[in-house]
């Protein structure tokens, strides 16, 4: 047998194994175990780009429907305008914008309708642990 051969078959399965172990690591923090993904932000404007993009993507790689619901609780940053544009782009996605903090009755409605189908992130306790 061919040397080159072994060592093109070694490096095609070495890489594959490569891919493998990066997706793993890269699509974790984007899993959910449900059908809907309810984000609760607050001066988020540095990262919730990133994570929308990224939530739709790995949803369409893997074939599942995208539901999306972003409560802005009273940002001061570009976040509201973000999330509104990202909004035109992805028509799996609901924005709604709070002057002040998300009122809890708010958030009881968009987590009860069916509850073990929905995951809630809130993204309001990032800013606090960053400075600290």
């Amino acid at each position: 047998m061919e040397w080159w051969l072994l060592w093109g078959a070694l490096l095609i399965v070495g890489s594959g194994g490569f891919v493998y172990f990066f997706y793993r690591i890269f699509c974790f923090p984007l899993r959910t175990r449900s059908g809907r993904l309810v984000l609760v932000t607050r001066n988020n404007q540095g990262t919730i780009e990133w994570i929308v993009r990224s939530f739709f993507f790995w949803r369409r790689v893997s074939g599942k429907s995208d539901d999306l619901i972003c409560l802005d609780a009273g940002s001061l940053d570009d976040t509201g305008p973000i999330l509104l544009r990202l909004e035109q782009r992805y028509p799996g996605m609901k924005v709604c914008l709070y002057p002040e903090d998300v009122p809890e009755q708010e958030l009881k409605q968009h987590t009860d309708r069916v509850k073990q189908d929905t995951d809630v992130w809130d993204l309001r306790n990032l800013e606090r642990s960053e400075s600290s």
